[in-house]
């Protein structure tokens, strides 16, 4: 009879598995499917691309620094490269994790062309097919994401099918999807900081004992890539150890300070050398391309060679800036902030250490001279824990049964409103990555404060009027502008450049042809 009790609970237990499976299979398939059709067409130039030409020559030639002639010809002195002031090597000035993240699909590539071209030697079809191949690359990361993110969820005490459907809102209902749509750097960030977040929930679940000791080192070694990837998230791993500091003192009660000291040391051994020795990697990887551990690699780019200034306009730009606020283009957030009260007892040291990383990176990137981070799209700097910030919405969704109507009406209008703004398939996705950056360069010789102003609007305001302007469906009011107060202006020339704002940027309806 025990035996028989014991089968059919394990018989159970493994139908239950299997039916909590299913909905990350669909979650996955929806992702899969929704970014395999809409993929971009166009490579999104800027920061990436000049990543990718390190990428190449470690591919090629067994390096990560490049040509001094590249390197020169590709921007002002210091905005994408760095001299070594001793080897007078050029090395890109951006994490040296991402040289490596981007070296499977240009590995497909070299495997399917042989050698490797630089962007801006590549024709039309060589780059659509390199667009291909990043676009799949994103898409296989993007699995990756979700997974996590979904298991976080899971481990928050979601139920299945909430954590599901949290994922696609994160995924669709936010600015998020214009990012996994780029083949830029922020995709990995937001995955590597959400899986520290994973182990570091696990090892809080664990007690931060020796049982969750693998998912506490985990979370230290993924912030420590997450920092190998960007500089600034090294501000993030003081945080990560201070919550498993915190979690040991709390489980020990309370001591003296010497106590204290030797309860955290061991405890912690392992966890505090894992540390040290993120922060002697990464110190290594500037020394090595920056010729010190504690240089950047901006200071050589003259418009950003003081990293930081005074002011509150970062500060206030975060929050209502019409292109930069974190609530306009994550919305998701304020209805995060508002289910705070659901999180379980066991969960809330972590989740408050995501907080103050966000909040430490928020501080950092407002205080820095290019808040704006631009040519971007929404607050770029911030998206790294966004996701994992919103999990209290999948509590809400697993939670309140009695208001399924309600909720599934709440969630349907988010997704509404994403589609009609920040992620309007017309005016932000079918638009080229930059255009509405572009159609503002058009008219920045004429100094109009109307014009700038116009162009402080949200893209896909923007972008919508420039479509209807290049189908022939509508006027663009800065070109209206600029004619009726500088009639000498050229309105042939000015009509060129508009009609070369790139548009259409969806792969399978364009590139096939």
């Amino acid at each position: 009879m025990a035996i028989e009790f014991r089968s059919s609970k394990m018989a159970i237990q493994s139908g239950q598995q299997a039916r909590s499976g299913v909905p990350l299979v669909v979650l996955l398939s929806v992702v899969v499917v929704v970014l395999g059709l809409t993929m971009p067409r166009f490579i999104y130039v800027g920061d990436a691309v000049s990543i990718r030409m390190t990428t190449i020559r470690l591919l090629s030639a067994g390096e990560i620094s490049v040509p001094a002639e590249v390197a020169r010809a590709f921007g002002e002195r210091g905005q994408y490269f760095f001299e070594h002031p001793r080897t007078r090597c050029w090395y890109s000035k951006y994490g040296v994790l991402n040289t490596f993240l981007f070296a499977p699909p240009l590995l497909v590539e070299q495997m399917c062309v042989g050698d490797l071209k630089y962007f801006a030697d590549m024709t039309e079809e060589e780059q659509l097919f390199r667009c291909l191949l990043l676009n799949v690359w994103n898409i296989a990361v993007a699995i990756v994401f979700c997974t996590c993110l979904y298991r976080t969820a899971r481990l928050f005490s979601a139920r299945p099918n909430a954590a599901a459907q949290f994922v696609l809102l994160v995924m669709f209902g936010t600015f998020l999807w214009h990012y996994v749509r780029a083949q830029t750097v922020e995709l990995f960030q937001i995955t590597l900081f959400t899986a520290a977040f994973f182990h570091l929930l696990k090892a809080e679940r664990c007690g931060f004992t020796d049982s969750g000791r693998r998912d506490s080192v985990a979370a230290l070694l993924f912030v420590g890539l997450l920092a190998l990837s960007k500089l600034i998230y090294a501000v993030t791993l003081p945080f990560f150890i201070s919550s498993m500091i915190i979690g040991v003192l709390i489980r020990h009660g309370p001591a003296t300070l010497a106590d204290r000291a030797v309860v955290v040391y061991r405890e912690l051994r392992i966890e505090l050398g894992t540390a040290l020795s993120c922060l002697g990697v990464l110190g290594f990887a500037n020394w090595y391309r920056f010729g010190a551990p504690w240089v950047t690699g901006y200071q050589q780019f003259a418009r950003e060679s003081t990293l930081f200034t005074v002011g509150v306009e970062g500060f206030v730009g975060y929050l209502v800036d019409p292109q930069k606020s974190v609530f306009l283009y994550f919305p998701i957030l304020l209805l995060a902030m508002s289910c705070i009260r659901r999180i379980r007892a066991e969960h809330r040291l972590s989740y408050g250490t995501a907080w103050a990383c966000f909040i430490a990176c928020y501080v950092v990137n407002a205080s820095f001279v290019n808040w704006r981070g631009d040519w971007c799209y929404g607050p770029r700097y911030l998206i790294f824990a966004l996701p994992v910030l919103s999990l209290p919405i999948a509590l809400e969704v697993s939670d309140g049964i009695g208001k399924k109507r309600a909720r599934t009406i709440g969630l349907a209008m988010l997704l509404v409103f994403s589609m009609a703004t920040i992620n309007n398939p017309f005016s932000i996705h079918g638009a080229g990555f930059f255009s509405a950056f572009r159609a503002e360069e058009a008219f920045t010789q004429l100094n109009d404060p109307e014009i700038a102003d116009y162009f402080k609007q949200p893209h896909w305001v923007i972008n919508r009027e420039l479509r209807r302007y290049l189908m022939k469906n509508g006027s663009f009011k800065p070109r209206d502008l600029a004619l009726s107060r500088q009639p000498e202006w050229d309105a042939p020339q000015l009509d060129r450049l508009l009609v070369s704002v790139p548009y259409g940027n969806f792969y399978w309806l364009y590139a096939v042809h």
